[in-house]
């Protein structure tokens, strides 16, 4: 007979990434960081969360930029749940990034921001640009973000990019890593 699956009597525990390579770890952000973080740039819809409702928001931001980024380098330990912490990785001074960033945890703050603020942090784009809202029979709304004159997509992700710059690889840096070698006999 199979296994059932029989879902925990506890809510989901609340890891944060301490550099450790925690084997549970699911947030780089600390509840505390992201309160200051937030209160910081005067979000008081931050604080008015309730405090289970602000780690899933982190929960949810780490899930996502772990899986969006294609991160340079590589993982420390081979058991850790998260993406960093990393080796290989050197930033825009050349000095190696040990650790969890404070980049990163930087953007989980504002990712988590974003999911609390009603955005998924999962849609997709159309030809006519990103997806931001759209009704539909009063249930479901998608909203769509006008591309630019310069024909640009304005997105509300813009934000985490500039955090991350330098951690991910890019388009440039991913055809350096791919290229393929070639014999010469």
């Amino acid at each position: 007979m199979a296994d059932v699956f029989e879902p925990a009597d506890e809510l989901v525990k609340f890891v944060v990434e301490d550099g450790t390579g925690k084997t549970d770890a699911n947030s780089y952000a600390a509840l505390g960081y992201a309160d200051a973080y937030h209160k910081s740039f005067g979000r008081s819809e931050w604080a008015e969360l309730d405090e289970e409702v602000k780690k899933s928001r982190l929960v949810i931001a780490t899930r996502y930029i772990d899986g969006t980024y294609p991160w340079k380098g590589v993982r420390k330990y081979r058991d850790q749940r998260l993406a960093f912490p990393r080796v290989e990785v050197y930033d825009h001074d050349g000095f190696a990034v040990e650790g969890i960033p404070e980049s990163l945890v930087m953007a989980v703050c504002e990712a988590a921001f974003l999911a609390m603020s009603g955005n998924s942090l999962f849609l997709t784009r159309d030809a006519n640009g990103q997806v931001k809202r759209e009704a539909v029979e009063n249930a479901v709304e998608v909203e769509y973000y006008q591309r630019e004159e310069s024909g640009e997509y304005v997105s509300i992700y813009s934000v985490l990019d500039a955090l991350l710059r330098g951690l991910y690889r890019t388009a440039s840096t991913r055809q350096k890593i791919n290229t393929r070698a070639r014999w010469v006999c």
